[in-house]
């Protein structure tokens, strides 16, 4: 991977998720504050908004790399799809493609909307998804065509192999289209290119009738139309070239939302109101900083939990498969943990009783390690039950915690009672007026409680595993560490529960001090298990040598013969 390769993977990933942040922002002010007179224009804003975002989200987990060679076209996936396999990949850039030209459309049925009701009623709601319905079928049919339009990876390869010798083809997903001359891909890829002109020149001539400003997301698609055919004319081939067709596809999906965000005077409005919510004495540094710590270990921990949710599936040896089912339970958990905690970031109900969850899951397999030392591996179905067993306390939790709240407005007031210095503007507050109370009082107990006596439990079972086998083993030292981060978050809790000390440093440590369970427990699966381990260096090219005498094994416990 050299420097190029590089610089415009890291340009698909900053701008693919600009453009998830730009289109997500856009379609919350589009669904909430848009003003009854262009309700019906706010349909065509929210389609283009979703639309762009899942061509944004593609975009990220493709990251294509288009390369034309004489009557062939191959495709090079770069993004996390390459992880997933040869078809991931393709039918993911098929929907992005399609997708891309119902852009186009959609943009040329918004310039028409616009130039309707200059001299006519506004249409109703459901007319103008009925248009949608109607616009969207030859883009239908282009993703029909893509998907049957598909040759072989193999041959792809071969062709890749001859064309472009100088290329090191080794570890590259390689995927595309044998001879763009035949039936399906001669249409699939001659609507997505050729419907750009025709739809520019009515834009261009809608736009001076009702002198509105150009939208820029032709421009970008002429750059991607331009790049695309000097490398399958052969006028020139360079890896620079074959990036900028596909990111310059991107562009308009990043930019389109901005311009909404801009010239809709509702949306501005709101959008502009956000930064206010900053510029609160409460967000100060220390805000700033654990709201950052949050974010960075959110999304760290939801890569890590999905790669070990990709392994745990498609890479775990025959003889680990029972116990598999225990890791890819714990991958699913954290995963939905990292999730959640992205999406609140409390500051101290759903995410606090997965990570009770995740305590009883810790303890289930401590004991599988240790029936198997003198026993045969159980099948699957009993540990599944088990698990179900061992849910029902994190289920009855839930739903006590569910019951539990109180209104946001009482809590507001004991807030701003017990805490005058804090600034309770533009904060989103909840909580539960009195702990004492039966379900607050089960729920809260409950997940701080159980703790302690699974840790000690833990421990305990740990010592006979190793006394059994008589070694030292480290998985087992460092999985029995991870249920101290659960310590860290109970004293901070207690402490100002009774109202020992308070300080916002101990408000946000207690949460997220819970978070680092789930980022660094599929860590140690990654590591310790060494088939996962395997398979995650063999995504570095330059570390397979090191790591190709490694066995598939479980570096946790042998199971007894």
């Amino acid at each position: 991977m050299d420097v190029i390769d590089v610089i415009f993977i890291l340009a698909h990933t900053i701008i693919s998720l600009a453009g998830v942040f730009f289109n997500l922002l856009l379609i919350y002010v589009a669904v909430f504050h848009s003003p009854n007179k262009i309700r019906t224009y706010a349909s065509l804003i929210i389609n283009f908004a979703i639309t762009d975002l899942i061509i944004c989200i593609l975009d990220f987990f493709v990251q294509q790399r288009a390369i034309p060679s004489g009557w062939s076209v191959i495709f090079i996936g770069n993004g996390p799809c390459k992880f997933f396999g040869h078809t991931a990949c393709s039918v993911a850039n098929c929907f992005q493609q399609h997708l891309l030209t119902f852009g186009v459309y959609s943009l040329l049925l918004s310039f028409c909307y616009r130039f309707y009701i200059v001299s006519n009623p506004t249409p109703n709601r459901r007319a103008v998804l009925k248009i949608l319905g109607i616009v969207y079928i030859p883009s239908f049919v282009q993703l029909i065509f893509s998907l049957l339009m598909g040759s072989p990876p193999d041959v792809m390869k071969r062709i890749f192999e001859e064309a472009f010798s100088q290329y090191d083809t080794e570890d590259l997903l390689i995927n595309g289209v044998e001879d763009v001359r035949k039936f399906f891909p001669a249409v699939a890829i001659s609507h997505a290119i050729l419907i750009v002109p025709p739809v520019y020149a009515i834009i261009f001539v809608l736009r001076k009738i009702i002198i509105n400003k150009l939208d820029f997301s032709n421009v970008m698609s002429s750059i991607a139309i331009i790049t695309y055919a000097i490398g399958q004319l052969r006028f020139l081939n360079h890896p620079a070239l074959e990036y900028a067709s596909p990111i310059s596809l991107v562009l308009p999906p990043v930019l389109s939302p901005l311009a909404s965000l801009y010239f809709v005077q509702a949306y501005k409005k709101k959008v502009r109101k956000v930064p206010q919510s900053f510029s609160t004495p409460f967000m100060d540094l220390l805000d700033t900083s654990f709201i950052s710590a949050h974010i960075a270990l959110s999304l760290a921990g939801m890569l890590f939990n999905a790669l070990l949710i990709y392994v745990g599936i498609f890479h775990s040896p025959n003889r680990i498969r029972t116990y598999a089912t225990l890791i890819i339970n714990f991958a699913i958990t954290d995963f939905i943990i990292c999730s959640v905690d992205l999406f609140v970031q409390q500051r101290n109900n759903f995410e606090h009783h997965l990570l009770t969850f995740g305590v009883y899951c810790l303890l289930l397999s401590f004991c599988y390690r240790y029936y198997i030392i003198t026993r045969s591996p159980p099948k699957r179905r009993p540990v599944l039950f088990c698990l179900g067993l061992f849910y029902i306390p994190s289920f009855i939790q839930l739903i006590a915690s569910l019951i539990m709240g109180s209104p946001p407005e009482e809590m507001k007031r004991i807030l701003e009672q017990d805490f005058p210095h804090y600034s309770t503007e533009n904060m989103a507050i909840s909580g539960v007026a009195d702990t004492r109370e039966l379900y607050a009082s089960m729920a809260i107990s409950h997940s701080t409680m159980c703790v302690l006596p699974i840790y000690a439990v833990i421990f305990f079972v740990r010592r006979k595993i190793i006394n059994s086998l008589n070694l030292t083993m480290s998985a087992l030292s460092v999985q029995t560490c991870l249920p101290m981060f659960s310590s860290i978050a109970i004293v901070c809790y207690s402490m100002g529960q009774l109202r020992i000390y308070n300080n916002r440093v101990l408000e946000y440590i207690s949460p997220i001090s819970l978070l680092l369970t789930p980022v660094t427990s599929p860590l140690a699966a990654l590591f310790f298990v060494h088939a996962y381990k395997h398979k995650v260096l063999s995504l570095f090219p330059k570390k397979t040598d090191s790591i190709s005498q490694v066995t598939p094994n479980i570096s946790l416990i042998t199971p007894a013969s």
